[in-house]
């Protein structure tokens, strides 16, 4: 198993965070881009502001990326967040379950982290 170096996983997540993965993602890349796309949208204006600007394909990539990570919890709250557009106090009781879910960014760097090592070949080369 190689070891990955902390600026290997810098350049892997910022792809995934600033350019969609990358311009050939393998299957990590495209789930980790996918769960920091919603991630960044329920960071700053919540659950409903992520409804407001993603679309219902954006939401299920998500859900599937949060599944890849582990974080299948999650994943099950993006699909409640979806169906329940509309209904602010669901949304607002997800919003809350999704910050206890997901206090800090590294939970989500956590999971990237250790896949990672686990399984390199599921993200493109940093190089």
């Amino acid at each position: 198993m190689p070891i990955m170096d902390a600026d290997t996983q810098t350049v892997i997540w910022n792809r995934a965070a600033m350019a969609g993965g990358g311009p050939a993602p393998q299957r990590g890349d495209t789930a980790l881009s996918a769960a920091l796309r919603l991630h960044g949208m329920v960071m700053s204006g919540g659950l409903d502001h992520a409804l407001d600007v993603l679309t219902p394909e954006d939401f299920a990539l998500a859900a599937d990326g949060f599944r890849y990570l582990r974080l299948s919890e999650v994943a099950e709250l993006v699909e409640q967040a979806h169906d329940a557009a509309g209904d602010d106090d669901l949304l607002e009781e997800l919003d809350a379950r999704y910050s206890a879910l997901i206090p800090r960014d590294q939970v989500i760097g956590d999971q990237f982290e250790a896949l990672l090592r686990q399984r390199p070949d599921d993200f493109a080369p940093a190089s």
